[in-house]
């Protein structure tokens, strides 16, 4: 699928089961983010933003840990998430990232 139908200003995806950058699918008009686990197969996230939107990768945010995955972006006016919980983990921890990143982003400004 090269083309979509919709013009979306993001798509965001969650185990994709890309590898490295050369797995990742490119969309006509998007520019793609991706972060992918070097150890185990599986998971990783994929944010795409249109083209023509300026933006940057929230690095403080930006992790695959056992716990969680997470892939943050912000441009001038927006901030999107792409998280993700693996199944069987503790959901404490997930909360408590939940709680930090959400802090974070209601924290930009965006006027």
């Amino acid at each position: 699928m090269e083309e979509l139908k919709h013009n979306f200003d993001v798509l965001a995806f969650t185990e994709t089961w890309f590898s490295n950058k050369n797995d990742v699918v490119q969309f006509d008009r998007y520019c793609s983010e991706a972060i992918f686990r070097r150890s185990k197969r599986g998971k990783g996230l994929a944010p795409y933003i249109a083209d023509g939107i300026s933006y940057r990768v929230i690095t403080e945010y930006t992790a695959i840990t056992d716990d969680y995955e997470c892939l943050a972006v912000a441009g001038k006016a927006f901030a999107v998430a792409v998280i993700y919980r693996p199944p069987f983990r503790p959901l404490s921890i997930f909360l408590h990232f939940l709680e930090q990143i959400s802090e974070y982003l209601l924290s930009l400004n965006f006027k």
